[in-house]
């Protein structure tokens, strides 16, 4: 696969998953940090600043090609596993599969993040669960009753639409007390080609071409989901 030619391990030199050159020698304390990544993240994430000050501290990253056995890789056993391979990788399944195998066997390795903790947040129906969560916690009373100090948080209100008609995908809507215009997104949420398809609907012409197909990537069962004007700002919000 074309994302995981091999390359030049995180120290600089030249050499592949299996050069002895991309790790240290164990025994010294060092940190081994296996990764499995596409060439685009490793390039946006390892910078030399950061690559250079992991060294000072005994880090050192080492390339994992998903396509062949963890154990009979450089760096094995791994303290950690950085890993973010996409569902559009022909080797999926089968990583997902051994790096949940790994993580069981060697349990002193600390897996960011197994396949099953992150399945989720793939999905759109179940990815925003944690802002509801988070909303109970800022809401919460004080024990003397007094009022919850914390910001208001909540997410977009949104359905898994049904494969219907025109009139059913429409009573669907209603029934969830949804107005126009709405969002349609699709289910997935997983990195693959339709995963970012989203289409602004504002009439009922454009809700039935949306449940009759219309949209590419966007037929039902999708998620439709109340529009919210934000003012034009986005806050990212990011969890160490």
């Amino acid at each position: 696969w074309e994302s995981y030619r091999p390359s030049a391990p995180m120290d600089g030199r030249e050499g592949t998953t299996g050069d002895a050159a991309a790790a240290p020698s164990r025994g010294g304390g060092e940190v081994l940090v296996g990764y499995a990544l596409t060439e685009k993240k490793r390039r946006s994430l390892f910078s030399p600043e950061l690559l250079a000050h992991a060294r000072s501290q005994g880090i050192y990253f080492v390339p994992i090609d998903p396509r062949h056995p963890i154990e009979s890789q450089t760096g094995h056993p791994y303290d950690v596993i950085l890993q973010k391979v996409p569902v559009s990788a022909p080797h999926k399944h089968q990583w997902d599969e051994r790096v949940e195998k790994y993580a069981r066997e060697f349990n002193s390795c600390r897996v960011v993040d197994l396949p099953s903790r992150v399945q989720k947040i793939t999905q759109r129906d179940t990815m925003l669960d944690a802002v509801e969560r988070m909303r109970h916690i800022f809401e919460r009373r004080g024990d003397d009753g007094t009022a919850p100090s914390g910001p208001s948080v909540r997410a977009p209100r949104q359905i898994v639409c049904a494969p219907g008609t025109a009139e059913e995908v429409s009573r669907q809507v209603d029934a969830a007390g949804l107005q126009l215009p709405l969002l349609a997104k699709s289910i997935r949420a997983d990195g693959s080609s339709d995963s970012h398809k989203v289409a602004i609907i504002h009439d009922q012409d454009g809700l039935a071409t949306v449940a009759a197909g219309g949209v590419q990537g966007l037929a039902p069962p999708c998620v439709m989901q109340e529009y919210v004007n934000h003012g034009g700002g986005l806050f990212q919000g990011y969890v160490v």
